[in-house]
């Protein structure tokens, strides 16, 4: 099964097609045990970093949107490379500001998005920087392809291939000629080449997902959140073989559900599933105040931007709250508590086959960073938000006892039961 174009009406639909998992099945209880720390020094005082693990135990940590720092790489056991690279405006940065970060499949090589020189950069394993892939001017269809897509003068990269393509979230559209099959109303994940020509579409996503964008008769511009509307998160992982896409379920038909779907790096599904989250119904009386203190904006009367807002309110709230993909493909989904007065966040851990492995609950206090199946990655917190760490956390079943500190026995002879 194959989803080039992946517009939220099909997801739903292929979704529930799909193989489930019951709702009635309570996942496995599992639990976070902190086995690791690496400490991120200069980063420039940047409050956010882009981690990114390999699938062979390396993890790249990068000051995301900061100006002078350094990009560092550890080994599995948490000991740094003998290099750095570093990043911002002096005369020996081939890097100025990070905002993403990840690896070539199958490679110990690093791709780092910079905005700054407009630019990914390609750093080898020995913290060489041995290309230098410039934003294209323009992203372009092929002329086969031209009533397909528009020219783009701006992109994201989002994940970068050994084949010399990566993916792409496109911008500032240029219509130059009709483009009938380009559908205008969703975001698009494209695959291009390094040099701007735009291969297919892997995925589209909402384009206006939790508000209402609306545009009055003399141009007057109005957006409007909508706080109950849920949201589909998506994330991808750090080589860009796995994107996963979930959509909370909000309906009566559909409530107390996840709908993920997972693809590969050229859009084809490898699983569509439902899995089982609590279900909270929206507050009548909170949604009825938040319609009636919506007011009239220049042309755009109170009863149409009443009508556009009730129409995205649903019936169930959404508690997703985010969405970690794992170098190995496996999915983390963060869930608020159904209770305002909680604090707890949990997250159910699946693996890059669709299976539930479980639950767990979340460090309090700590924002994450990444995961794989087996392990969880959160900022250590420090003064200002600024984080001082990277923490890692061993994922282990509820109640199982601690690992094992002491050394294997040496002897050649075999253990015997008792008699």
């Amino acid at each position: 099964m194959r989803l080039s174009i992946l517009s939220i009406a099909v997801l739903s639909a292929s979704v529930t097609a799909v193989g489930a998992t019951s709702a009635q099945s309570a996942p496995r209880q599992l639990t976070l045990v902190q086995d690791g720390r690496v400490g991120l020094g200069k980063t420039g005082g940047a409050r956010d970093a882009a981690v990114v693990p390999n699938t062979n135990g390396r993890l790249a940590v990068a000051p995301r949107n900061g100006w002078e720092g350094s990009i560092s790489v550890y080994d599995s056991a948490g000991v740094a490379l003998p290099w750095k690279v570093q990043t911002g405006r002096n005369d020996n940065a081939e890097i100025m500001m990070v905002t993403r970060a990840g690896w070539i499949a199958g490679s110990n090589t690093l791709w780092v998005a910079d905005r700054g020189f407009s630019q990914v950069a390609l750093v080898d394993g020995a913290g060489k920087v041995t290309k230098s892939i410039e934003y294209p001017s323009w992203i372009h269809p092929t002329w086969a392809q031209r009533r397909e897509f528009p020219v783009f003068g701006a992109m994201e990269p989002i994940a970068v291939y050994a084949d010399q393509t990566m993916l792409i979230m496109p911008a500032r559209e240029r219509s130059l000629i009709g483009t009938p099959k380009y559908d205008h109303t969703v975001s698009h994940l494209l695959r291009m080449t390094w040099t701007g020509s735009i291969q297919r579409t892997i995925a589209t996503l909402p384009l206006s997902d939790g508000y209402i964008d609306m545009r009055g008769k003399n141009g007057t511009g109005y957006t409007m959140n909508i706080p109950f509307a849920p949201r589909t998160l998506w994330g991808i992982s750090p080589d860009g073989t796995h994107i996963s896409i979930a959509t909370p379920g909000v309906s009566t038909a559909d409530s107390g559900t996840i709908h993920l779907v997972s693809l590969n790096d050229r859009g084809d599904t490898i699983f569509a599933k439902r899995y089982p989250y609590p279900a909270v119904r929206v507050d009548k009386a909170a949604a009825a105040s938040f319609l009636a203190n919506i007011r009239a904006v220049g042309t755009l009367s109170a009863e149409k931007l009443r009508d556009s807002a009730s129409k995205q309110i649903p019936e169930f709230q959404s508690l997703l709250t985010g969405l970690l993909v794992g170098a190995d493909g496996a999915t983390w989904l963060e869930f608020r508590a159904p209770s305002d007065a909680s604090k707890e966040t949990r997250a159910l851990i699946i693996d890059g086959k669709g299976e539930l492995l479980g639950t767990v609950p979340m460090p309090d206090g700590q924002r994450t960073a990444a995961a794989t199946v087996d392990h969880l990655w959160t900022f250590e917190p420090g003064r200002l938000q600024t984080p001082t760490g990277i923490l890692r956390y061993a994922i282990r079943p509820t109640g199982a006892p601690p690992a094992r500190t002491a050394k294997p026995s040496t002897s050649p002879t075999p253990l015997r039961p008792p008699r």
